[in-house]
């Protein structure tokens, strides 16, 4: 007779903690590389439970869109994907209770040729998945000889790999629509842009506001996003406590160096 399992998977955020697994040292990795070059690095795992923990490792590719779309698909899916460069161990383990293990990963680059260019940016996210002790996949696993319904949970950080090639590739940022938007007894502010360049940056969006008259009346500034290539994001700016009114809103994304980007909005704010 078969066992059955409900799994359910919970992608994790910064310094979560679920079953007492969590991934030491952030869930992002920049690395400055060369072609030709070769580097290695860690990902920590730490077990703070009170038995011991199996996970598993392995890559995937990683998009994302600004109306909320986050899709972590089969690896080369992405043409900037770093996965196939990425050799790492182990793929398995069991962590003992209170304890940590590491996932040492090398990146092998080839020397750039008439087929291949390193420029920009390439990534992938290496998955780190618990494996449930109801699983088929748990060495621990037992078949049992009945039928049974059993729920697991099964968490999944998602740990962010990204490789920049020297200061190649172009950052390129296209401003898609900007809307006012109710978020619970919020008034929003919501900016899309994408990035139609070669490279991954961060900028720092503000919105300055000005009346119709011209006369300036606030600076307003949003959270920082990463931004691959082809991927896009919504920036979110809480113009709650503006009065009401018609405004000019000169938006400006910053992402260092001389990589600024701009747009004026007319905008209409009311109660």
């Amino acid at each position: 007779m078969k066992n059955f399992s409900i799994i359910l998977i919970i992608l994790a955020i910064p310094f979560l903690l679920f079953g007492r697994i969590s991934v030491i040292g952030g869930l992002t990795q920049n690395i400055q590389m060369n072609d030709g070059e070769t580097k290695s690095g860690t990902i920590t795992i730490r077990n703070d439970g009170i038995e011991p923990a199996e996970i598993k490792i392995y890559l995937t590719d990683y998009s994302f869109s600004h109306d909320g779309t986050t899709e972590y698909s089969e690896v080369g899916t992405n043409p900037r994907s770093i996965a196939e460069y990425i050799t790492f161990n182990p793929h398995k383990t069991t962590i003992p209770p209170n304890s940590s293990t590491n996932v040492n990963y090398t990146i092998v680059i080839p020397k750039n040729t008439e087929d291949i260019l390193f420029i920009g940016s390439l990534w992938s996210v290496f998955m780190v998945e618990s494996i449930p002790k109801n699983s088929p996949e748990s060495e621990t696993f037992e078949p049992d000889t009945e039928y049974k319904m059993s729920i697991g949970i099964n968490l999944r950080f998602a740990i962010q790999i990204i490789v920049n090639f020297g200061e190649t590739g172009e950052r390129k940022l296209e401003f898609l629509n900007a809307k006012i938007q109710k978020l619970k007894d919020k008034r929003i502010l919501a900016v899309d842009v994408k990035n139609s360049g070669e490279r991954h940056f961060r900028p720092n969006l503000t919105v300055e506001l000005y009346d119709e008259m011209g006369i300036f009346i606030d600076k307003f500034t949003a959270d920082k996003k990463h931004i691959y290539p082809n991927t896009s994001v919504r920036y979110l700016v809480d113009l709650t406590y503006v009065k009401s009114g018609k405004y000019k809103a000169l938006v400006i994304a910053d992402g260092g160096d001389e990589n600024l980007f701009g747009i004026n909005y007319n905008i209409e704010l009311k109660k």
